[in-house]
């Protein structure tokens, strides 16, 4: 148990930055695959900025604009259960029972129920063989990693000068890869700081790779010639869900894991073509810090006097938070605090409101411990097989909290469009979290009762008065 907790001692997320400097800045891009434009999947949502600097839509529409008179098509996530081959007089086991998700038939509505996700050094989740765990998820997962470029003396025997080495990658990104779980298909971003300079390798998804195949003529994909056949896609999970590689280097003790300190420093000085919306989001984590609303809100709405390097957040871009639930337990003395809050963007009109989602990520030695400890355990969850069970656990005990059923799903229900941002564990909780939401299929009475209680009325573009007061 001890080692345990000694990991856990060091994986607190989202400390307050101790450095706004790690040697001298500079980027370079370093893409893993051939192409000749910078531009990320058109998932990632696009702002006007100026140099670096946003220009905040701030138009808002007001209630009287909205016609409340459209008559628009509901939709919520209906089912009925299908039983393949079975005699429909013979007893139903609830285990088997195939429960199917229907399509949405609403033009210009996203049927995902959660949009895109970003996340930060977040833990793997699920291991192969399930549908879900190759599906592609639009977003970013980003993680650090350390390296040096070698030098070698005249009498070095078999040494290779100027190789870059890999000296430490961000553990939590690493630690379930190691017991077998892989990541998402997503988008990555490793942020690279090599003997103090940062660069960074964008490595696309393969739904990202197709989809710029098929812009092209018959027999060109990025990288390849004209009339030269692309070789065929590998097979999921594909090789970037299981980046960082259980095999590189890597230290808890001099780790590269905290938001305030070692995300923001780096990704700052990566283009926003490249990054999207990503250093903005850092300051939903950091403000997990904090240990209620009020103080989420003011550390939200002050964010540039919060961090040592003045950034100011996802205030300038029109969030601000909503709604909030925060899941206590105790065990053995140790206690367990568990926060999750909304943040709402009514710029384009409360008709086309985008919402983020934030899961806190790890924030006390027993909610480590435990989720190192369930490492080697996977079960299932909504539907999903080889699921870590550390992750599941904790999700679906804040799922089933009745502050995420009066207050969460409220709120959730009034948003156009969704996104999940998370470090370190709150990361692998957006993930989950949004394989789940966004199922098409699901087996079994216990994982039909998990997406229930979890899924919410998608909106349909209708007016609807949350339970915060507002629109």
């Amino acid at each position: 148990m001890h080692r345990y907790l000694s990991k856990a001692l060091l994986l607190l997320s989202s400390l307050p930055s101790a450095s706004a400097s790690e040697g001298t800045l500079r980027h370079n891009k370093n893409i893993s695959y051939a192409q000749t434009n910078e531009e990320v999947s058109s998932d990632h949502q696009k702002l006007s900025i100026e140099g670096e600097s946003f220009q905040s839509n701030t138009k808002r529409r007001q209630l009287d604009d909205v016609d409340n008179t459209l008559e628009l098509p509901t939709y919520f996530p209906t089912y009925y259960p299908t039983n393949h081959d079975v005699n429909p007089d013979d007893e139903i086991d609830p285990n088997e029972m195939v429960f199917t998700i229907s399509s949405i038939e609403w033009p210009g509505i996203d049927e995902r129920h959660v949009n895109r996700v970003y996340t930060y050094g977040a833990p793997s989740v699920i291991k192969p063989g399930t549908s879900a765990s190759s599906t592609y998820i639009p977003g970013l997962r980003i993680y650090n990693q350390d390296e040096t470029i070698t030098t070698c003396s005249w009498y070095s025997f078999g040494c290779q000068s100027n190789v870059n080495e890999v000296k430490n990658v961000d553990f939590a990104a690493q630690i379930n890869v190691k017991e077998g779980y892989h990541h998402p298909n997503m988008d990555v971003l490793i942020v690279r700081n090599i003997d103090g300079k940062i660069e960074y390798t964008i490595r696309y998804s393969q739904k990202s790779i197709e989809s710029e195949s098929s812009s092209k003529s018959p027999g060109v994909a990025p990288g390849v010639a004209p009339g030269v056949a692309p070789a065929p896609a590998p097979a999921p999970p594909y090789p970037y869900q299981w980046w960082p590689n259980a095999n590189l280097a890597t230290s808890i003790i001099s780790h590269n894991h905290y938001i305030g300190k070692h995300y923001e420093p780096r990704i700052q000085h990566i283009p926003y073509s490249v990054r999207g919306p990503a250093l903005e989001y850092t300051s939903i984590t950091y403000c997990f810090t904090k240990s209620n609303f009020d103080d989420i809100r003011r550390c939200i709405g002050r964010y540039s006097q919060e961090n040592d390097l003045g950034l100011n957040g996802v205030r300038q871009m029109g969030y601000f938070p909503s709604a909030y639930m925060k899941q206590e337990s105790s065990t053995v003395g140790l206690t367990d605090v568990d926060q999750v809050y909304i943040l709402k963007n009514d710029n384009d009109g409360i008709e086309n409101r985008k919402c983020i989602i934030a899961f806190q990520g790890s924030s006390s030695i027993m909610d480590l411990s435990n989720f190192i400890s369930s490492g080697k355990d996977e079960t299932q969850y909504c539907g999903l097989w080889g699921v870590h069970s550390g992750v599941a656990k904790e999700l679906s005990k804040l799922t089933r909290n009745t502050q995420y059923t009066t207050i969460i799903k409220p709120v959730l229900e009034t948003c156009h469009d969704v996104t999940c941002v998370g470090h370190s564990l709150g990361g692998s909780l957006c993930n989950l979290f949004t394989m789940c939401a966004n199922q098409k299929e699901i087996t079994g009475q216990n994982s039909w009762n998990d997406y229930q209680q979890l899924i919410w009325k998608k909106f349909d573009g209708s007016v609807r008065v949350d339970n915060q007061g507002g629109v």
